[in-house]
């Protein structure tokens, strides 16, 4: 009667390898996970002269408006040092930003964050975001908030 929790005779062992042949296995192993995972083609490498493709309307833009994205960054950038947003959350039409204020400022952070509400002229509002909500947390407690909205809106 055979073990049922061995493995069937066939079946590939590296103690029945010669030593040279399970170093040449492992070795293959470790340069396959070293290598990592096999990379896909940059968004910023053209596809264009690829004679299966069609030509490209250069009108349109190859990188549609990610309001994610933008946020991120425009948060980035506007904030003052140790001030950092959470990421946005979207909600109804608008985004709600979560801004955590460090202790050691003072003042009033719903006052302060009034300051960092994008300019009209931003591409924020040109690309379809409605409202921002800046919720500040500021020593441990939830502060009210301050609403940006885009010119006439």
């Amino acid at each position: 009667m055979t073990d049922p929790a061995a493995p069937p005779s066939g079946w590939f062992s590296l103690r029945r390898m010669s030593p040279c042949g399970a170093g040449a296995v492992l070795l293959l192993c470790l340069g396959a996970v070293a290598s990592g995972p096999a990379f896909a083609q940059s968004p910023s490498q053209s596809l264009g002269d690829l004679p299966a493709l069609e030509r490209t309307d250069p009108n349109v833009d190859p990188y549609p408006f990610d309001a994610y994205v933008a946020l991120r960054n425009y948060f980035r950038q506007a904030l003052p040092g140790g001030w950092r947003a959470a990421e946005p959350e979207f909600n109804g039409g608008g985004f709600s930003v979560l801004v955590f204020v460090p202790d050691s400022w003072r003042g009033n952070p719903s006052s302060a964050l009034q300051r960092y509400c994008p300019q009209p002229y931003s591409n924020l509002w040109r690309g379809g975001i409605r409202w921002i909500e800046l919720k500040p947390f500021y020593q441990h407690a939830y502060w009210a908030g301050a609403m940006c909205r885009p010119p006439g809106g």
